[in-house]
């Protein structure tokens, strides 16, 4: 998510390594892309967040770096430290998936949804960590920021 890398790319400047690069592609054009030789590749909680089919689009991105000599950092969200927000996240996929755009469009608009049942008390996501996330940084889609 573009979110995601400017604020990598943030903390890189602020660590002084101006070698880091990162890149904003879904995992099947990711696949196609020509990218640098490099050292890391880190997949955060994703592949608890994606389907089945996505996941084997991810594969072959995972393996690149192994050939190379490089390091895949994949961490998988496991319970029960994340119990509290499966319903964000069951509700985030279900609500994102017939929306129109690219998958930040649809979660921008599965996170307002959320946000919405989050102010009206639904429980479960009232006092979701991810929520809180959401109202300090709301999802915008790319090219609706006004930037």
């Amino acid at each position: 998510m573009p979110a995601h890398i400017e604020h990598a790319t943030r903390l890189a400047a602020e660590a002084d390594a101006p070698n880091a690069q990162f890149h904003i592609a879904d995992f099947a054009a990711a696949r196609a892309l020509p990218l640098p030789r490099f050292d890391y590749i880190v997949a955060h909680g994703v592949y608890s967040w994606v389907d089945r089919p996505v996941r084997a689009q991810i594969a072959p991105v995972d393996r690149r770096p192994s050939e190379i000599g490089g390091l895949v950092y994949v961490s998988y969200n496991a319970l029960p430290g994340w119990t509290g927000d499966l319903p964000f996240q069951h509700l985030a996929r279900e609500l994102a998936a017939d929306l129109p755009g690219d998958s930040a469009a649809r979660f921008a608009g599965a996170a307002a949804t959320l946000r919405k049942l989050a102010e009206a008390g639904v429980p479960s996501l009232a006092s979701s960590y991810l929520i809180d996330e959401l109202r300090q940084r709301p999802a915008v889609p790319a090219g609706l920021s006004g930037a």
